[in-house]
């Protein structure tokens, strides 16, 4: 899978960038170097972006553009790198990252990165205020703090928070389903996103479905087998479909409870989220070895 992410980085890195330079004044341009400046996360595997996967296609796509795109123009587009951790948090320091490569003499002409959208979001206002473009790589999430259509200076992989939250409200409404119930995890950053921007989603294009739905809040982290018991007993009341944002091993303890209640008979729908095996959030299969396997 890794190979398939860095093409489909190659791909869009490389339309942004060509969209980059249609912001350019050429007629005004003093000096023949574009700086591209990269700002992405690193040295975790709990974020399913990070330097070492995006390294290889962001010089794939700069070499191209200099050598196929850039040179008739007499510009060559440079890259500088800059570590800016291994989380991702609403409050972060992209602002204070970005003003550190100024004050070093550093003039970025365009910004990749980062994974996070909530930094990618921290990282617009300054960005745009002086006229460079994001490329999001992939900037997932973004959509939290305004509409995305309001960041009309990023661009970003095809594959996102957004499209997530769409395809997942299209399947409720095309199964007319009247109402649900959404396992929102706050210690895995990347469900812990989805599941806001699901929210803010649903709030905004369907009012009557959001009022009838509710959004839980667990650590999948350390979620015990009877709070799950708790949750699927005081919300199957009300509703017989589970949206579970949260990681695989969480879904698996989630659905033995499930069983265990007679929950899984053809009465309740559960819907997880797994884009492809990944350490972030992990590989949906029923099988770990242990004495539970049959059950799941």
């Amino acid at each position: 899978m890794r190979r398939k992410w860095s093409l489909s980085h190659f791909s869009v890195l490389l339309q942004s960038l060509l969209i980059m330079t249609s912001f350019i004044d050429w007629s005004n341009t003093v000096t023949a170097n574009l700086n591209a400046c990269l700002l992405v996360e690193r040295g975790t595997q709990n974020l399913f972006y990070s330097f070492e996967r995006s390294a290889a296609a962001v010089e794939l796509a700069v070499q191209y553009a200099n050598d196929v795109i850039l040179y008739r123009v007499g510009i060559s587009l440079n890259t500088t790198y800059t570590d800016i951790g291994s989380t991702c948090e609403a409050r972060n320091h992209l602002v204070a990252h970005a003003m550190g490569l100024r004050d070093r003499g550093t003039i970025c002409d365009v910004y990749i990165g980062p994974g996070c959208g909530s930094a990618a979001e921290s990282l617009y206002d300054y960005t745009r205020s002086i006229g460079a473009f994001i490329i999001g790589s992939p900037a997932a999430g973004v959509g939290i703090s305004a509409p995305r259509e309001k960041y009309n200076y990023m661009g970003r992989i095809s594959i996102t928070h957004q499209n997530n939250a769409n395809i997942i409200l299209q399947f409720l409404h095309q199964q007319n389903y009247s109402a649900s119930t959404i396992i929102c995890d706050l210690y895995n950053s990347f469900y812990k996103q989805l599941s806001t921007l699901l929210e803010n989603q649903m709030r905004t294009t369907d009012q009557k479905y959001y009022s009838i739905s509710k959004f839980v809040q667990v650590d999948s982290s350390q979620i015990t087998t009877r709070a799950i018991e708790t949750i699927l007993k005081t919300n199957s009341a009300r509703s017989r479909v589970f949206i579970l944002c949260i990681p695989s091993a969480a879904v698996r303890s989630f659905m033995l409870v499930a069983s265990d209640l007679g929950f899984t008979a053809g009465e309740h729908v559960y819907l997880g989220v797994n884009l492809f095996p990944s350490t972030t959030w992990g590989n949906f299969s029923y099988s770990t070895g242990d004495d539970r396997d049959d059950a799941s």
